[in-house]
């Protein structure tokens, strides 16, 4: 199967609902999702099963993890969720 780039803007673009992730692709058994989330704050949820990898793209985002000081992510930084972790 020929494979293609694919622009992750023009992705978000068709994500229509904000806090609903919507899966773009997969490696090897790993879901990539994207999510629009409107303010400035997403609303508290469990890793109880997988890590999960936070992308900023545009905006800033306060991020809360259980036992760490908050802290605020801009457009372009990561952070990465370990499995686990509230």
């Amino acid at each position: 199967m020929k494979r293609k780039p694919k622009n992750l803007a023009a992705q978000l673009d068709s994500v229509q609902d904000y806090f609903s992730p919507k899966v773009i692709g997969t490696v090897n058994d790993v879901y990539i999702k994207v999510a629009k989330i409107k303010g400035d704050k997403i609303p508290w949820h469990n890793h109880r099963d997988e890590d999960e990898l936070f992308y900023i793209v545009f905006g800033e985002l306060l991020f809360e993890v259980e036992g760490q000081v908050p802290f605020t992510m801009q457009a372009g930084d990561y952070f990465i969720v370990p499995r686990g972790v509230n």
